[in-house]
């Protein structure tokens, strides 16, 4: 199974995700991250790794007009791309979409696609103990995704090291309501 986490900071978005890959009662370390980054967007993926695969490389992602409306455009544009390039519905999934100027969305297995205002989001079976971990804890970003990861690993375990973490910076600056106030920059990686 998985845990995909993300946190917006007022630069960047970084996000994070194990290498447990399951076929039954067995988890093994995959080789294949779980997270990436693809034109404008990162994106984190919990579930099946055909899902995984079809999104990484096989999808080609909109770009968002100048002026239109974020969650309009992913809810319309970007899941009618998925829809149409990809043979993945109702598989059992989630996923992150950072994206460059818009926050962090999050997208289910039926292309419902939602968006919080916690300036941080998780995904996969480990979800629950690494959004209490992002939500109770201060400093650094990438330390506290982390430390989320870390967290969803030690109570869950079909969450397993190595972490990959990505950080897709941001042209645009967040709302005040997207950033993680008093985040400080990140380098990226």
């Amino acid at each position: 199974m998985t845990c995909i986490a993300a946190i917006r900071t007022t630069d960047s978005i970084l996000m994070g995700g194990d290498s447990a890959f399951s076929a039954g009662s067995v988890s093994k370390v995959g080789a294949s991250p779980k997270v990436f980054i693809l034109d404008d967007y990162v994106l984190g993926v919990s579930g099946p790794a055909r899902v995984l695969q079809a999104l990484r490389y096989k999808f080609k992602p909109p770009r968002k007009p100048k002026g239109a409306n974020w969650p309009e455009f992913m809810a319309t544009v970007f899941i009618g791309a998925i829809e149409k390039q990809l043979d993945i519905f109702n598989k059992d999934f989630a996923a992150l979409v950072g994206t460059n100027g818009g926050g962090i969305f999050h997208l289910d297995n039926g292309f419902g696609i939602s968006q919080f205002q916690d300036g941080f989001d998780a995904c996969g079976c480990g979800s629950s103990f690494a959004l209490g971990v992002l939500h109770s804890s201060d400093g650094k970003p990438r330390d506290r995704l982390q430390a989320a990861l870390e967290a969803a690993a030690h109570f869950d375990q079909r969450v397993l090291p190595p972490f990959t973490i990505l950080e897709l910076t941001v042209e645009q600056p967040p709302h005040v309501s997207e950033a993680v106030e008093g985040a400080a920059p990140t380098q990226n990686q």
